[in-house]
């Protein structure tokens, strides 16, 4: 079958050549010639730029129907060459082979062609492709104009976020620090963000703050935020700032967590100033209170002092009446005074708590003020006590009544030995401190003599601490203690200029500390002088007036001036007075109590005298001291504490008709 196929192939022997059809015309044979070479060539050409083409375009569509034109093609320029040959050679068997096979190839090239027609037809044109590329290119503008701006506007988030006034910090979602901002830095006090970036917050935290934060983190991430939360932070030098803090949940464009961003308000400065603002309030409370009990205490000390004041003298009657013929009336009297003469030292107690007494405040040396108590402070301790003074070389000199500051020093003393309850160690130091602008409880700024009581008894606990000035407050069993001597030196001392504190540990002991200004001037002898007169010096039949609206009193102290000698002109009220006074004749003094019904009072009194006799003693008495509080008395005129003794009114009357010796206030 082989041997029949190639003889029907390659022996073309018994056929006639196609020129033989062409009746061997030269020109024809020769065009017939010509235009197939040429045909053959270009089909073998056409098939090569094509198989260049399809490698070097791998992404060329439609590549196996492309590569079946391509054989067609060939196949079509191999017989174009047939023709050529079987003009001489009658080689039809080979050419029918070729054509046989040219035939397979261009069908199924139109096979597949027909099929593709539509994708063709559906592959844009030049035209598209041209619109295309510059709808592409406009895009590809618009994104990089996007693109910029997008960069513009991190590089001004990233600008905004370092450089805000406020500051900020970015964390991940388990707290470590992503980025924080100049301001951050500034206040937390460091050089770099190296040095906090990648921390976790809490390193930067008090430890009562970390455990607000853990329990705020997880409510945070699942509800996105918070506002203004108290924390504290602890900054590079280790000071602890009290902040505010507020964030936010940063999500994607998915809506998923990414971060967080928090801001810092510094509110240290506010937090002192609120606690000073509730300092500043509790000690107006406190003065409030003191006012409170000032008024109170006013209110009454008149008439209970006047009460007081006719029953000690009644009592003095009655004991210089009984005399020796009666001892047991002495006796009764003599407890009756003393029980008189606690109930007017409570009520001076209370006008001292309340800054309602008078002081006479004079330059004091405070060593020799407690040198001089040595003896009554070693009795008052006990046997069982030490006692021990420790005074700075320049301790100086302050500015006090004296009295109030040797019952604030025998108060302390006292206090100190009852808290000791037993053997121990009563310590009294006295130096000078000096006191900055603003401090918290301290007076004005300036220099102060520091006086000290230490006790090494039990202490006080904080809140008894926080009470110990407060008026009728006590720790002592019932009738050991009125409360009245603490709130007594807390009155003097800040009447005084100064002020007192208390510093107490539990086991520790107790030192109450009393800072009075210190003064440049020298204590004189005669600022030294004290009301210890041992019998009442007797008048001489000189005139006084004596002006007071209660009768009891007015009528006690009229036989008390009797009996001293004096001749006595009596008047209720102001307006009685003047009229004794217009219609008498050589009066030597004037005794008027301060307050009084009636058209002016005791001082309007002292003046409408005086300026009608400059030369006439007066002396104003009154248990009510607030309407004479900071107030200068005039010339000539002198001041006396009911309740007052025998004794006192003798002295002071003598006093005001010498005119040589200066009063002081005179407490029983």
């Amino acid at each position: 079958m082989l041997d029949t196929l190639a003889r029907w192939l390659f022996d073309p022997s018994g056929l006639t050549p196609h020129g033989f059809c062409l009746l061997w015309e030269p020109w024809l044979i020769w065009t017939h010639a010509v235009s197939n070479i040429a045909i053959g060539v270009a089909y073998f050409t056409i098939p090569l730029a094509l198989a260049v083409f399809a490698r070097r375009r791998s992404d060329l569509a439609f590549k196996p129907v492309f590569w079946l034109f391509a054989a067609f093609i060939l196949l079509c320029g191999t017989g174009h060459w047939l023709d050529l040959l079987t003009l001489w050679v009658p080689a039809y068997g080979l050419e029918g082979a070729v054509k046989a096979g040219t035939a397979m190839v261009s069908v199924a090239t139109a096979v597949a062609l027909w099929p593709l027609l539509p994708k063709a037809l559906a592959m844009p044109s030049q035209t598209q492709l041209r619109e295309a590329n510059q709808a592409l290119e406009l895009l590809a503008e618009e994104r990089r104009l996007s693109a910029e701006a997008l960069r513009e506007s991190e590089a001004q988030y990233r600008t905004l976020f370092a450089q805000a006034p406020l500051p900020l910090h970015s964390l991940e979602l388990d707290g470590r620090i992503l980025s924080v901002s100049e301001r951050w830095l500034e206040f937390m006090g460091y050089g770099s963000r190296e040095e906090v970036l990648g921390r976790h917050l809490t390193e930067f935290m008090a430890e009562e703050a970390k455990r607000a934060f853990s329990t705020c983190w997880p409510r945070f991430v699942s509800e996105g935020g918070f506002n203004d939360l108290d924390f504290q932070l602890v900054k590079r030098s280790g000071e602890v700032a009290e902040v505010l803090i507020s964030a936010r949940l940063i999500r994607d464009e998915a809506g998923a967590p990414v971060r967080t961003m928090g801001v810092i308000v510094d509110v240290t400065e506010r937090r002192r100033a609120e606690a000073a603002l509730r300092a500043s309030e509790e000690c107006l409370r406190q003065a409030q209170k003191m006012e409170a009990v000032g008024q109170l205490t006013g209110g009454i000390a008149h008439d209970f002092n006047n009460v007081l004041t006719a029953v000690m003298g009644n009592l003095g009657f009655i004991r210089r009446r009984a005399g020796e013929d009666r001892p047991d009336l002495v006796r009764f009297a003599d407890n009756a005074l003393d029980a008189a003469g606690k109930a007017a030292g409570l009520t001076a107690q209370l006008l001292s708590f309340s800054r309602r007494q008078r002081l006479d405040p004079k330059p004091l040396d405070p060593v020799e003020v407690v040198e001089g108590m040595r003896t009554l402070l070693k009795r008052t301790a006990g046997d069982r006590i030490s006692l021990l003074v420790n005074a700075d070389s320049d301790v100086g000199y302050c500015l006090a009544d004296r009295n109030q500051l040797e019952s604030a020093v025998l108060n302390l003393a006292i206090n100190a030995r009852d808290a000791i309850a037993g053997a121990g160690r009563i310590v009294i130091s006295l130096g000078t401190e000096r006191v900055a602008a603003g401090s918290d409880g301290c007076p004005p700024s300036g220099d102060y003599v520091r006086i000290a009581i230490r006790d090494d008894g039990p202490g006080m606990p904080e809140d008894v601490r926080h009470r110990a000035f407060e008026p009728f407050f006590t720790t002592k069993p019932p009738g050991q203690g009125t409360g009245l001597g603490l709130a007594q030196i807390h009155g003097f001392a800040h009447q005084s200029g100064g002020t007192v504190t208390i510093d107490s540990v539990p086991g520790k002991g107790t030192e109450v500390t009393i800072l009075l200004p210190r003064s440049e001037a020298t204590p004189s002898d005669r600022g030294r002088v004290r009301d210890t007169v041992p019998e009442a010096p007797a008048g001489h039949g000189e005139t006084v007036l004596l002006v007071e609206d209660d009768a009891s009193v007015r009528g006690v102290m009229a036989m008390t001036l009797v009996e001293l000698g004096y001749r006595v002109l009596e008047a209720e009220d102001a307006d009685a007075a003047l009229a004794a006074f217009k219609a008498a004749a050589g009066l030597d003094a004037v005794v008027t109590d301060l307050t009084m019904p009636g058209s002016m009072d005791g001082l309007e009194l002292a003046e409408a005298v005086r300026a009608r006799s400059p030369e006439l003693p007066v002396i104003l008495m009154t248990g009510h001291l607030d309407p004479l509080r900071e107030q200068r008395l005039p010339d000539g005129v002198t001041f006396l504490q009911k309740p007052c003794t025998r004794v006192q009114l003798a002295a002071a009357l003598q006093r005001a008709l010498i005119g040589g010796a200066e009063p002081v206030q005179m407490l029983v």
